[in-house]
């Protein structure tokens, strides 16, 4: 009995330690980190078993950096959709395209 509750703790302390390790990732991913970011922080995780300084730095990458998605609408992407629009409707207007050419562009404007 007392054997199977050590293994009991042995188990629940890898399970914990394990979580605790790969935290940052979970964190990141979370915020909608992907791509080469997040692996990355995942590799900084598990170095940290060799070196414990590397979790640290993965936690604060986790934190810091900002998702792909987030930085394309910093860079003002909706303005230029609304302006290529507001282009497509004047020549629309202008007779220099048809109906069917300007939902076209539009659909390609708008990314759909």
């Amino acid at each position: 009995m007392e054997a199977l509750l050590i293994l009991f703790l042995i188990i629940l302390f890898l399970f914990v330690f394990f979580w605790f390790l790969l935290l940052p990732a979970f964190i990141a991913k979370r915020r909608g980190v992907c791509g080469e970011e997040l692996s990355t922080i995942r590799v900084l995780c598990w170095c940290s078993l060799l070196l414990g300084i590397t979790w640290i730095i993965a936690l604060v990458l986790s934190l810091v950096y900002q998702p792909k998605k987030w930085t394309d609408k910093e860079k003002g992407k909706t303005n230029m959709d609304l302006d290529g629009l507001e282009k497509l409707y004047n020549l629309k207007k202008k007779g220099v395209i048809t109906q069917a050419e300007f939902e076209q562009e539009k659909k390609k404007l708008m990314g759909k």
